[in-house]
């Protein structure tokens, strides 16, 4: 039989390079996690109000001032991680806290310059528009694009800064276009 455990776990993002972590607490209570192609996915976890450490619970209120993420491991490897988002109460005893998978940062990676792309492999183009993003100040969030390989199917695109293109709708227009492509994020 499998065994699951769930970490609360601190994101620090770095001026450059990928941010640093640090597991805070096991989560105790019921865990369920989803994960699709194109879907960022999500993972919840209800925690009896009592088991709480005092220390986090601050933590645990305020997600946007103390960055986290939830990470779940099947007999010890990551199976599901990402940005703890917040929680719902669920009675007087119970919070259910609310993450989702780590495809959920691209919502939040937008083009802060012109890029254009010339007869350029969909590929390239997707791991360039999330490099874009990781490569600014404070912007790595731990996605590595680097076993990204090639698609044979090469477009011609241009992205205006100006326009606020978000590199998780393009990311999902590159994928829907025709001979498309799945992509996930592996937790690991």
């Amino acid at each position: 039989m499998a065994t699951y455990e769930l970490m609360y776990v601190a994101r620090a993002n770095q001026p450059s390079g990928p941010p640093s972590f640090d597991e805070l607490w096991e989560i105790p209570g019921g865990k369920s996690w989803t994960g699709r192609l194109r879907h960022p996915g999500e993972l919840q976890a209800g925690v009896p109000l009592r088991s709480i450490p005092e220390s986090l619970k601050e933590r645990l209120l305020y997600p946007a001032q103390w960055p986290a993420e939830l990470w779940l491991r099947r007999d010890g490897v990551k199976v599901q991680a990402g940005p703890y988002l917040g929680w719902q109460a669920q009675g007087r005893k119970t919070l259910t806290l609310h993450a989702v998978g780590l495809l959920g940062y691209l919502e939040g990676m937008w083009l802060t310059a012109n890029l254009t792309f010339t007869q350029a492999d969909r590929f390239t183009i997707a791991r360039q528009l999330v490099e874009h993003w990781q490569n600014l100040s404070y912007g790595h969030f731990g996605i590595y694009t680097d076993q990204i390989g090639t698609s044979g199917a090469l477009h011609t695109v241009a992205y205006a800064a100006a326009e606020r293109h978000n590199v998780w709708q393009k990311l999902s227009e590159l994928a829907a276009a025709e001979d498309g492509f799945d992509f996930r994020v592996d937790p690991q």
